[in-house]
C-alpha cells in the first residue's frame, strides 16, 4: 500500500514551499506518461490489479505534482488545462475503444520515456547542484517500489516488456537516490 501515498511527501513539500523549484516538469511529465502507459497496458490485458493498480494511484499523485508545479509557477490556466487533458487521455486509454496494438506500442516506447523522465530530473539536479524541492522520502519509496515491481511483475504477469520497464526504472531511480545522498552530504559539509 506504499503507492497510495508515495508522492504525498513531495506534494506537501511543494505546497509548503509554494514552489516547484528543482522539480523537472518534463521529467515528471515523462514519468506520468510511463506510469499511465503501464497502468493502461496492465488494465487492458486484464493482469491482476496488484500488477498495475499502483499506476492509477501514482498517476493521480504525479498529475497533482505537475499541477502544483504549473500552478506555483503562475500558470494557473495551464495547470487546470493539464488536468483536463490528462483526464481525457486516461479515459481513452482505459476504455474499450483503444486498440491493443496502440497499447503495445506505447508500452514499448514506455521504457525510453521512463528513463528519459528520471534522467531529466537527474540532469536538473546536477545542473542545480541540488535536489531542490524533491522529497527524499518520495524518491526512496519510488526506488524501493520499482525494485519490488521487478519481482512482482515477473510473478504476476510474466510480461517481459513490463519487467524490463521496471528494471530500467529501478536503475534510473538508483541514480536519483544517489543524488539525494550526495547533495544531502554536500549540504552538511557546507
Amino acid at each position: 500500500l506504499w503507492f497510495i501515498s508515495v508522492k504525498l511527501p513531495q506534494i506537501l513539500k511543494i505546497i509548503k514551499g509554494k514552489s516547484g523549484e528543482g522539480i523537472s516538469f518534463f521529467g515528471q511529465l515523462f514519468e506520468l506518461i510511463g506510469i499511465s502507459a503501464n497502468a493502461s497496458y496492465g488494465f487492458q490485458h486484464a493482469f491482476p490489479f496488484s500488477s498495475y493498480g499502483e499506476g492509477i494511484f501514482l498517476g493521480l499523485q504525479t498529475s497533482a505534482v505537475l499541477f502544483l508545479v504549473l500552478f506555483y509557477a503562475g500558470n494557473i490556466l495551464g495547470s487546470f488545462l493539464f488536468i483536463a487533458v490528462y483526464g481525457g487521455i486516461m479515459a481513452y486509454l482505459l476504455s474499450p475503444m483503444v486498440p491493443m496494438k496502440l497499447l503495445a506500442a506505447i508500452q514499448t516506447v514506455n521504457i525510453a520515456v521512463v528513463m528519459a523522465g528520471k534522467l531529466l530530473q537527474a540532469l536538473a539536479n546536477y545542473r542545480n547542484s541540488s535536489t531542490g524541492q524533491l522529497s527524499v522520502i518520495t524518491v526512496g519509496l519510488i526506488f524501493g517500489g520499482s525494485i519490488a515491481r521487478i519481482f512482482t511483475s515477473l510473478q504476476e504477469t510474466g510480461d517481459q516488456l513490463v519487467v524490463i520497464t521496471y528494471i530500467c526504472a529501478a536503475s534510473c531511480n538508483a541514480v536519483l537516490v544517489g543524488q539525494m545522498i550526495y547533495y544531502w552530504n554536500k549540504k552538511k559539509q557546507d
